[in-house]
């Protein structure tokens, strides 16, 4: 068995064909191993290598591979790419509102273009 162990406390550990995510389960390190597996399976779909993925995320009670990452509102509905928007959060400031302000024009006017 080997370890890779990085600085925020979260490691690796290889064994039996596996890999097991170790360390705390706190919330913060619930989103990194969320982005992390994302990013694994993004690179796994799009720059495959030719004898297929190094490493396959997978439930280690069952062995089922993870399904791929979703995006899904707040009440668990999927949420397709063509309906994700954005909109200013409470910290956005004069600059990030003005951007948005622009990309929703740009779309407005794409959206015209197209009738």
């Amino acid at each position: 068995m080997s370890v890779f162990e990085r600085r925020d406390g979260l490691a690796f550990v290889t064994g039996a064909g596996q890999v097991a995510v170790a360390g705390g389960h706190s919330e913060i390190r619930r989103d990194q191993a969320t982005l992390q597996i994302a990013m694994l399976q993004w690179g796994d779909k799009w720059n495959p290598l030719p004898d297929g993925a190094p490493l396959i995320a997978l439930n280690r009670h069952t062995g089922a591979p993870l399904a791929a990452i979703q995006l899904t509102d707040i009440n668990g509905e999927q949420v397709a790419l063509k309906d994700l928007g954005l909109k200013p959060g409470p910290g956005a400031d004069q600059s990030t509102q003005e951007r948005l302000r622009q990309l929703r024009e740009a779309a407005s006017q794409k959206t015209r273009a197209t009738r």
